[in-house]
């Protein structure tokens, strides 16, 4: 990909809008589209501890494969690029523990300073949103 930031022969205002050509313009707008798009991601729950992946996407949204049937701990990975995610599971009255970042929520009274304790069984919705530091988590 060449880019030419000012081309002698045409005012600066062109050289600058004119930077990509058509292909290079059309590279960069899909690999952008592939980071942005809404990712969904199944999540296996059977087993013992649960790893949430953002493969480094940006906003994306994990669904459980099964019913979370025991208490969890509850790992984020490949999380560098990622600024929201949302989690759709179904549990029995289980503990999920967070790790892998620094956690805070505001307002669910099922957060125990860790993670969130489950007192009846149900279909659940985690949200967390990165500000730079810490990740706001929200359960609905």
């Amino acid at each position: 990909m060449n880019i030419n930031w000012a081309d002698k022969d045409k005012g600066a205002t062109d050289g600058v809008r004119n930077i990509f050509s058509d292909d290079d313009a059309n590279e960069v707008k899909q690999a952008v589209n592939s980071k942005l798009e809404l990712i969904v991601l199944p999540i296996p729950t059977a087993g013992g501890n649960i790893i949430l992946d953002a493969q480094n996407f940006i906003d994306l949204k994990f669904n459980s494969s099964a019913n979370i049937t025991s208490d969890k701990a509850i790992s984020l990975t490949n999380f560098a690029n990622c600024q929201r995610f949302t989690w759709l599971f179904t549990s029995d009255a289980h503990t999920l523990t967070f790790s892998g970042g620094t956690f805070i929520n505001k307002g669910n009274p099922e957060w125990n300073g860790t993670g969130f304790v489950l007192t009846d069984p149900g279909y659940y919705k985690i949200t967390g949103e990165f500000d730079g530091t810490n990740w706001l988590l929200k359960l609905e």
